[in-house]
């Protein structure tokens, strides 16, 4: 008999972790949260989160995970290295940068979300001010887990990166940010929906789950047809 093909979406809210397991017909198999033990800036939290909720499903569920999908409050953006190690907490998503109005205005004159003294951008701004431009990376939440699950955070899915700048219609960062000494902190953008990469084999051994695990951009639900159509 076949093996069943499960897929896990983990959702990284404003005060915990949810997961969720759903089948090629997209009926829920399995669904569990935990609160963040100390709060949405301390990414210890995001990580100890996941670690717990997948450990915590049932073993012959998960021998049967083919694909992970992340989403999470998309403003949350954190600054760690190019080796995803973080520089300090996380700026929330609720935090504005007023200080970042003039740089802003700069980058994009034709306004707009990304613009505003309360998007990533601003927050992006102040932690470039705080840590400065060298062997930095900007990550949303979403993000930075992705890059924890497969060990590399040189992606971004796009939705998450839409109040960085991103523009979804050419598919490009704002070009005056060539200019900028921190470009470098800036994401390789996936769109959701598309294979990022497999989890990486050391958290496959430490999370007890099967190699070759797809990692996914974007959200779960939406995308468990295709994700299943690949396999």
């Amino acid at each position: 008999m076949k093996k069943p093909l499960l897929v896990m979406g983990i959702d990284l809210g404003t005060s915990g972790v949810r997961i969720a397991l759903i089948n090629e017909k997209r009926v829920l198999v399995h669904s569990a949260e935990i609160g963040y033990p100390t709060g949405l800036s301390a990414w210890e939290d995001w990580k100890e989160c996941c670690k717990q909720l997948i450990k915590d499903i049932p073993s012959h569920l998960r021998a049967c995970l083919a694909a992970i999908a992340i989403d999470g409050t998309s403003g949350t953006l954190l600054a760690c290295n190019a080796k995803g190690k973080p520089l300090g907490p996380a700026l929330p998503y609720h935090i504005c940068c007023s200080e970042q109005k003039q740089t802003l205005a700069k980058i994009l004159p034709q306004g707009g979300n990304a613009s505003r003294i309360n998007s990533s951008l601003a927050r992006g701004l102040s932690l470039v001010a705080k840590y400065g431009p060298n062997d930095l990376l900007l990550r949303h939440q979403a993000d930075w887990i992705t890059g924890w699950l497969i060990g590399n955070w040189h992606w971004g899915e796009e939705s998450n990166n839409l109040r960085m700048g991103w523009d979804p219609q050419t598919k490009l960062w704002p070009p005056i940010l060539e200019t900028f000494s921190w470009r470098k902190a800036l994401p390789e953008i996936i769109e959701s929906g598309n294979i990022i990469s497999v989890l990486a084999p050391e958290q496959a051994e430490s999370l007890n789950l099967p190699k070759g695990l797809l990692i996914i951009a974007g959200t779960t639900d939406s995308n468990a047809a295709v994700i299943s159509a690949q396999l």
